[in-house]
């Protein structure tokens, strides 16, 4: 059996055009491809569905930007973040508007993080604490 070697595509490519072979198939090919890709990429976006962090008027979106510009921590950024995806709560901004508000939504947050351990629950008040102080520090009652 004659089996004739692989080639890399450039060497195919060099060696169809040193024949004389025409660029306009190499173009449609190219173009066909591009498309293919193009295609694929729009089916992807559109399964995805849902709202992402980066959709336009997104809940989260504003969100994430708030306690951004609120000047909280990382590590309060991600607890926020914790409670509101734990609590499903469809405008995590809200929790954010008063200390009535906060201490509503970490409360249900607390009921169903009832199996926490010890030390993960007084690191979790920890930093519960600490946000409430950072969000609300002129809101302590008279």
């Amino acid at each position: 059996m004659n089996q004739t070697p692989i080639q890399h595509p450039t060497e195919y490519m060099q060696e169809h055009f040193e024949k004389g072979g025409d660029i306009q198939n190499f173009l449609l090919v190219l173009l066909g491809v591009v498309a293919l890709f193009v295609i694929l990429a729009i089916v992807h976006r559109i399964q995805r569905g849902g709202i992402s962090a980066t959709t336009p008027n997104s809940p989260l979106r504003l969100f994430k930007t708030t306690i951004t510009e609120l000047g909280l921590s990382v590590r309060q950024r991600d607890f926020l973040g914790r409670v509101a995806t734990d609590i499903n709560l469809a405008h995590p901004t809200m929790m954010l508007l008063s200390p009535t508000l906060f201490d509503r939504e970490l409360d249900r947050w607390w009921e169903i993080r009832g199996g926490m351990s010890e030390r993960a629950r007084n690191n979790a008040r920890k930093m519960a604490n600490s946000v409430r102080e950072t969000l609300f520090e002129d809101s302590t009652p008279d």
